[in-house]
């Protein structure tokens, strides 16, 4: 059996997650909140997307690499979360991709 790459960063492996899973954990808790994140395998390399937040995604060249990265991305992503928040837009523009 292939031995767990997560075990030294204290996550446990889910191929799916279990029905009813909430996404983060509850606020009251002094633990901090969690996010699910789903790992992607492609062009040699290791994607992983969290899911609860859209376009927040850490790549690596292993699974754990690209893990750290997504902790460092949400933590980035909120800050700047936190930062649009307070300030409100000056121009609002609809461009096309």
């Amino acid at each position: 059996m292939r031995e767990n790459p997560f075990r030294a960063l204290g996550i446990s492996r889910r191929t799916r997650a279990p029905a009813g899973l909430a996404s983060r954990s509850m606020e009251s808790s002094p633990v901090a909140t969690r996010y699910r994140v789903s790992l992607h395998r492609a062009r040699g390399a290791w994607f992983a997307r969290v899911i609860d937040l859209p376009g927040c995604v850490g790549h690596g060249a292993t699974e754990v690499e690209a893990l750290e990265n997504a902790r460092r991305v949400i933590r980035t992503y909120l800050q700047i979360a936190r930062l649009l928040s307070v300030d409100p837009a000056r121009i609002v523009l609809e461009i096309s991709a």
